[in-house]
């Protein structure tokens, strides 16, 4: 099974493309221990916070940032991985990530094997605090 969903690269981009526009992790803390510098600032010694919610959605790193596009990461001229931290990135980078992403191919292919899906609200509106959700849950209907 696990050769069979290394295949399914659509639904992989489609994944992919999800976790962009809704990072589970809203935001990601980086410790630095040099004498960095960032546009004239000193930030050596100091943690940075970074909101992966709003770098996924900056309109100077990606267009049209708010539209599900799961060819984004299937063009292979626009590389986009450097802007892609859904699971942080570097020492911090999430140690499940690999896990989850095949956890999730999973589940979507088991869902939508079984089940006719319908959102039921299309305009809910997500909402971050540690991690990155619906404000009033997700409201689907499997039939």
């Amino acid at each position: 099974m696990y050769e069979k969903l290394q295949r399914c690269t659509y639904l992989k981009a489609v994944l992919k493309e999800a976790l962009r526009l809704y990072p589970p992790g809203a935001a990601a803390r980086y410790c630095d221990t040099g004498n960095e510098e960032y546009k004239g600032h000193r930030i050596g010694k100091c943690i940075l916070c970074i909101s992966c919610y709003v770098i996924h959605r900056h309109p100077d790193l990606l267009e049209d940032p708010d539209e599900f596009q799961p060819n984004r990461s299937l063009d292979a001229e626009r590389n986009y991985d450097n802007v892609y931290m859904p699971f942080s990135r570097g020492m911090q980078d999430c140690i499940g990530k690999y896990f989850a992403t095949l956890e999730a191919q999973i589940g979507v292919l088991s869902l939508l094997l079984n089940f006719d899906i319908i959102v039921v609200n299309k305009d809910e509106k997500p909402s971050s605090r540690i991690a990155t959700r619906r404000m009033n849950g997700a409201k689907v209907l499997f039939s």
